[in-house]
């Protein structure tokens, strides 16, 4: 056609080339910090391969799901952990439900929640730091485990040694 030669069609055609070309390189998940748009809560990326991430900062709100898996930057990451300082200071939180994924609830994760009343455990937590509830007012704090832990004494010793009276951990 009598186009193919002009050469500003021909300049065109390639710098369109060029950007769809662009818009075609693989994205990466990279190891760093992203904020969930539908949550605003921050995560970091753990592992790339696994796609697993932690919770390092929440909303300061009364209740709060922490998620089974979350999407960051177009990826769908498992939520394993409960990250040191993610709920520090959260002035209005009473009630959290951790995500059936998380495995771990670091220390001073829930460092000086002084309303925090309610922990409600998601089925593969194994590990709680002793410091997880530091500055809270854990003889108020009720934690309720799911059927498949109710029998794991070396969590609930973990919740103990966290602060949480025995007889409030069900």
């Amino acid at each position: 056609s009598r186009n193919s030669k002009d050469p500003a069609q021909l300049l065109r055609l390639q710098q369109a080339l060029a950007r769809a070309q662009q818009g075609l390189k693989e994205r990466t998940l990279k190891l760093q910090e992203y904020t969930d748009a539908k949550t605003g809560m921050k995560f970091r990326v753990t592992n790339i391969d696994k796609k697993t991430v932690k919770l390092t900062k929440a909303k300061d709100i009364k209740t709060v799901k922490i998620p089974n898996e979350v999407t960051l930057d177009g990826f769908k990451c498992t939520v394993t952990a409960v990250g040191s300082k993610a709920f520090s200071g959260c002035k209005k939180l009473k009630t959290v439900t951790i995500g059936s994924n998380v495995t771990s609830i670091e220390a001073n994760a829930f460092f000086n929640c002084k309303k925090l009343t309610k922990v409600n455990v998601g089925k593969k937590l194994n590990k709680v730091h002793k410091k997880a509830f530091k500055k809270c007012q854990t003889k108020k704090i009720s934690v309720k485990l799911p059927k498949n832990l109710k029998k794991n004494k070396k969590l609930k010793n973990q919740f103990t040694k966290a602060g949480i009276k025995k007889n409030k951990i069900k």
